[in-house]
């Protein structure tokens, strides 16, 4: 009878020491699969962030204003986007503390056009009085990336006997409006590797 009896006590001790243990093991994996995720938003976007997932994408951080939140390790989608930029996604994987802050995002072409009348005047400015360009008029402008990158079509006063040409231009640190490539008929990106080559196609490519 006592050799039962001692029998079960040693089973339930060995019970209550399993389950203490698969309690400090799950504890454990909770409290170390955890990781602070802080979000610094620049001035005028918001940051959103998604769990990974196949089946879904649940939402764990939508936000303007930094904030910090414990989140689990793993995948995340984090979308930039903001009133007068092109949204853009990434894939992050966090597997300590990290923080996310806002990429350099392009502004969307309808925030560029409505910059284009106030940059216009200085940006024809640089290249008008240039003696190739006697004659030719801007027929197509436009803005690009951030504002910073300009490109114009000139069309000559005799298309018969000259050819349409093109210009790009780049504001510079202080502001101001200068030639980083042409007058030329076309571009190509090779030859032209500090000028972002989605500009150089876009004026390269421009039919009127």
């Amino acid at each position: 009878m006592q050799s039962n009896q001692r029998i079960i006590k040693i089973i339930v001790l060995l019970a209550l020491v399993v389950g203490i243990i698969a309690g400090v093991g799950v504890v454990y994996g909770v409290i170390f699969n955890k990781v602070v995720l802080t979000v610094e938003p620049a001035a005028g976007t918001r940051t959103i962030i998604n769990k990974a997932s196949e089946n879904s994408s649940p939402l764990v951080v939508d936000t303007t204003i930094n904030v910090s939140q414990t989140v689990s390790k793993g995948t995340y989608t984090v979308t930039f986007s903001g009133d007068t930029y092109q949204q853009k996604t990434s894939y992050i994987t966090v597997n300590k503390n990290t923080t996310i802050q806002t990429p350099v995002l392009l502004h969307s072409p309808d925030y560029l056009i409505t910059q284009l009348p106030k940059e216009s005047a200085a940006a024809q400015k640089a290249f008008i009085g240039l003696p190739q360009l006697a004659g030719y008029t801007v027929v197509y402008q436009s803005l690009y990336e951030q504002g910073d990158w300009y490109g114009a079509v000139l069309l000559p006063k005799d298309p018969t006997t000259q050819d349409i040409l093109r210009i790009i231009l780049n504001k510079n640190d202080k502001g101001t409006w200068e030639t980083s490539a042409g007058p030329s008929i076309v571009f190509y990106t090779g030859k032209y590797p500090s000028i972002p080559p989605q500009v150089v196609k876009a004026v390269s490519n421009k039919q009127l």
